[in-house]
């Protein structure tokens, strides 16, 4: 078991969660809970999650295999990309004049950026990969 185990009737809007859905994992934002009834009158949780491409994709309870929370909060969720666009711009601004800063920036946000994103291997760092 991993993480924030969750059941669906736990569940807030605005959660982001990562849905096992037997074989299939997707991630995004609950946006609406509600019971539906079937047929034979039982009661069945559907899920309606908006992923990152802002696609809605409603999920019925029978097909989850489970569920887990990924932040108890909204937060501003970036990507790889974003944040090696943010430290390129952050490290443009140390002046050409303190080349040994701006080398510890590139190795310091290079080492963070591999914490964040899980990616341990890190070789290579230069400038270019933060811009």
């Amino acid at each position: 078991m991993r993480g924030n185990m969750i059941k669906i009737k736990d569940l807030i809007n605005n959660q982001m969660v990562r849905v096992d859905l037997n074989g299939e994992m997707i991630i995004g934002e609950v946006r609406s809970i509600y019971k539906s009834l079937r047929c034979n009158m039982d009661s069945d949780y559907v899920i309606i999650i908006k992923l990152k491409n802002n696609e809605l994709r409603k999920i019925h309870q029978s097909e989850i295999h489970h569920i887990e929370l990924i932040h108890e909060n909204k937060e501003k969720v970036i990507s790889e990309e974003q944040f090696c666009h943010i430290a390129g711009k952050i490290i443009g601004d140390v002046v050409d004049e303190r080349q040994d800063i701006r080398d510890l920036l590139i190795v310091f946000t290079g080492m963070l950026a591999g914490e964040l994103f899980k990616n341990n291997k890190i070789e290579g760092i230069n400038d270019n990969q933060f811009i």
